[in-house]
């Protein structure tokens, strides 16, 4: 009976990391969509409608990249906005993995694997 309470606690903390991951991710994407409207002179409600249709941080940071060229950045700026993007396409996938695979746990040692 110890063995399936300890279990049962380690399950329940993998599955509040799983979500706190999907949580923060979700503020992230919230904080970069927000960016948007105020780059795009659009309010929050108008906003959110057209952001909701944009599929991922991937094209929403192409449309940020846009706007700033819209607004005159210049190609330093640019660059670094790409590189942060290219950082966030392997977060996104890890964040993915985490959060969409399915999580096991190994009869013999207890651990959870993907």
């Amino acid at each position: 009976m110890r063995k399936f309470i300890k279990d049962d606690a380690d399950r329940q903390q993998l599955y509040a990391a799983v979500g706190k991951l999907a949580s923060n991710w979700a503020v992230f994407e919230h904080m970069l969509h927000s960016s948007l409207w105020v780059l795009a002179k659009v309010g929050d409600e108008a906003g959110a409608c057209l952001t909701s249709q944009i599929p991922g941080p991937g094209r929403a940071l192409d449309a940020f990249v846009s706007l700033v060229r819209m607004h005159g950045g210049d190609d330093a700026l640019i660059k670094t906005i790409n590189q942060f993007t290219e950082k966030t396409r392997g977060m996104g996938d890890k964040r993915n993995r985490a959060v969409h695979d399915s999580w096991n746990w190994d009869r013999e040692t207890g651990s959870p694997y993907r």
